[in-house]
């Protein structure tokens, strides 16, 4: 019995053995299944500026199509054009596809295949790019060959062929000596400066009269600023197999044309044969809001003389927009006058509401604008009130102007005079009376606005201003109605050294300097300016009395002997 048990547990060991070996066995394989299951990568996305146009995609040997069909069983086929142009389809045949477009390549393979199979579900699409050599020559910084693919363009090219070159002039060259010894390796530097006349210059690549020569004839023209200002893509083709791109140097003077006025970028182009109205209206991005759209001067020189006539465009005609333009044209957009003028005014100080105001020209006062402001408040002084006029053609004095750049010395007394009272003058201040306009309602006083005036309203002062030899020069409360005399005595008095007689008033408005009184009545914010003895050296002047006495003593005596 004992033994008979024994062999039931080998048994049943055994078998549990097998199954764990069969379930290890069973788990390898589906691992291996999911590993391969696994899809696989695709490949790298070409840069593309959006999806292939099939209408304009050329095929060449290189591109690979996918071909499906949905039949029984499936067909899936992926094919390269080989190096002769041909498209090899397994089981069905070859066709020529090379220089067709993809949407040609696709209805001829469309007809080999459905002669073969009778499903109607047949796709056909372009996988991947091929790419080709082309040629850069010309003004570029690395001409020769260079790597495209079939979606590149003409600026593509030129900038792996290291871009169009500039303009440039080399002033200076530097030299490198190489100096090896046991002891030390260094490198000397000299600079030279090369004479104007030897200046080693490059010119500047074209950018509008670009080529590209086809492989099978033809010659494309490529503008590649127009490309650029108005994103127009003809002007910057699409490549193909065994194009040589040609860039010429740009041609310095006589093949221009100059776009001026109102145009929102003005500028001086390369002409381009071909060239339009039209397209050099949009290379300037159109007119600006003030521009007379209406029409267009054009400048043109004759053949070769040297006279020009003006011819005027009438834009509203869009016949006349492809009107061929002409080597060395100048193209004049004139402004509307005064469109949409804005003019306003300012105004400071002691109103309600300073700031700047609208106004229209030849028709708004002074008492419009104060009445916009709201008014004066309660601490203005109409009295010292007034408007500065800040247009040039008002404010500019010739003579001043040249009186300036002059020594006092070299003037003549009628110029120093001209010159000290235009000194003192308040540049642009007009002969405003507010208190007569405003209290007394002087309507002649109510003057017609200009625009960029500035009005200014200042607060009421209340102190008059003391300077000079007194024995407290400073600011004293002002009291209506007092004179000079008043004022002397609250600053002390005059100082030791005080010159009485030259004693001035200086007015707080007009800046005039006045002889006074002691019983002068003195305005609000005023000045008093006592000035100082000046210094006198006696001994200098009894030594010129003496000189003159003797003089005169000579003069005497020789007419006296005359006389005799």
């Amino acid at each position: 019995m004992r033994s008979t048990f024994l062999m039931l547990l080998v048994s049943a060991g055994l078998l549990l053995s097998q199954d764990l070996a069969r379930t290890a066995r069973e788990f390898s394989s589906l691992e291996s299944v999911l590993h391969k299951s696994e899809l696989p990568s695709l490949p790298e996305s070409p840069i593309l500026e959006g999806p292939v146009d099939a209408a304009e995609y050329i095929l060449g040997p290189g591109d690979v199509l996918s071909i499906i069909i949905l039949a029984t069983p499936e067909v899936r086929h992926q094919l390269m054009v080989d190096p002769e142009g041909n498209l090899s389809i397994p089981n069905v045949g070859t066709l020529t596809v090379a220089d067709l477009s993809l949407a040609e390549a696709r209805s001829k393979t469309m007809n080999l295949l459905r002669a073969k199979y009778t499903s109607r579900e047949i796709t056909i699409s372009l996988s991947k790019l091929r790419t080709f050599r082309v040629s850069v020559t010309g003004a570029v910084y690395k001409p020769g060959l260079v790597t495209v693919s079939g979606l590149q363009r003409v600026s593509d090219a030129i900038d792996l062929a290291g871009g169009l070159k500039k303009k440039l002039s080399v002033l200076s060259q530097t030299q490198q000596t190489q100096l090896d010894t046991p002891v030390r390796s260094e490198i000397t530097m000299k600079t030279s400066q090369i004479q104007e006349e030897a200046l080693l210059r490059q010119n500047e690549a074209s950018q509008r009269n670009i080529a590209v020569q086809r492989k099978h004839g033809g010659r494309i023209p490529v503008d590649l600023l127009r490309y650029q200002l108005t994103g127009d893509l003809d002007a910057n083709p699409f490549l193909r197999n065994g194009d040589v791109i040609i860039v010429p140097s740009r041609q310095e003077s006589g093949s221009q044309i100059d776009v001026n006025g109102a145009v929102k970028a003005p500028a001086i182009f390369e002409f381009a044969a071909g060239d339009r109205l039209g397209d050099l209206l949009r290379m300037v991005h159109g007119f600006t809001s003030d521009a007379d759209s209406s029409y267009l001067e054009i400048v043109r020189f004759s053949g070769k003389s040297s006279m020009a006539t003006t011819l005027r465009v009438d834009l509203t005609d869009p016949q006349n927009w492809q009107l061929p333009l002409q080597p060395d044209d100048r193209l004049y957009v004139r402004s509307l006058a005064k469109y949409h003028e804005q003019s306003n005014v300012e105004v400071v100080g002691e109103v309600l509401h300073p700031g700047h105001y609208a106004i229209s020209q030849k028709s708004s006062h002074l008492s419009e604008v104060i009445a916009q402001a709201g008014g004066f408040t309660p601490e203005a002084s109409l009295k010292n009130a007034y408007v500065i006029r800040r247009a040039d053609e008002d404010t500019r004095d010739p003579e001043f102007e040249r009186l300036k750049k002059m020594n006092v010395s070299e003037m003549t007394v009628n110029e120093r005079e001209y010159f000290k009272i235009k000194s003192r003058e308040l540049i642009g201040g007009m002969g405003v009376d507010f208190v007569a306009l405003f209290e007394q309602k002087d309507f002649t006083q109510d003057i017609l606005l200009r625009d960029r005036d500035l009005i200014i309203i200042p607060a009421q002062e209340q102190t008059v201003k003391l300077t000079g030899q007194v024995v407290n020069p400073g600011l004293y409360i002002y009291k209506p109605g007092e004179t000079l005399n008043y004022y002397l005595q609250e600053a002390g008095g005059y100082n030791w050294n005080v010159r009485k007689s030259k004693v001035r008033i200086i007015k707080n408005k007009t800046g005039e300097w006045m002889k006074p009184d002691d019983d002068t009545v003195i305005e609000v914010g005023d000045t008093i300016f006592v000035p100082e003895k000046p210094e006198r050296d006696w001994w200098m002047i009894a030594k010129d009395l003496i000189t003159v006495g003797a003089q005169m003593a000579t003069i005497y005596l020789v007419i006296q002997q005359a006389v005799n």
